[in-house]
């Protein structure tokens, strides 16, 4: 009994560790990265020379993706940051 007491014990330990450990601060920038990229790219595509086939509801559109998109990252990099 006692032996299994302390497998759980240590067990209990390693999950403790693992979550309190946070992510390097280069994974932070990695995901602030590719926000940047996703904003770019619908600038890209909201140039008025490159705008030839969006109209300005799939323009209205493409930003509501966006907006949708940079909540769901911050979300998750909230939701990583405070495991």
């Amino acid at each position: 009994v006692h032996m299994i007491v302390a497998s759980l014990a240590a067990q209990r330990s390693a999950r403790l560790g693992h979550l309190a450990t946070t992510y390097p601060p280069v994974h932070f920038v990695v995901l602030t990265t590719i926000a940047a990229s996703i904003l770019l790219a619908f600038l890209v595509e909201s140039d008025q020379e490159v705008l030839q086939f969006l109209n300005s509801l799939q323009l209205r559109l493409l930003f509501t993706m966006l907006v949708g998109v940079f909540s769901g990252v911050a979300s998750v990099i909230v939701d990583i940051a405070d495991p």
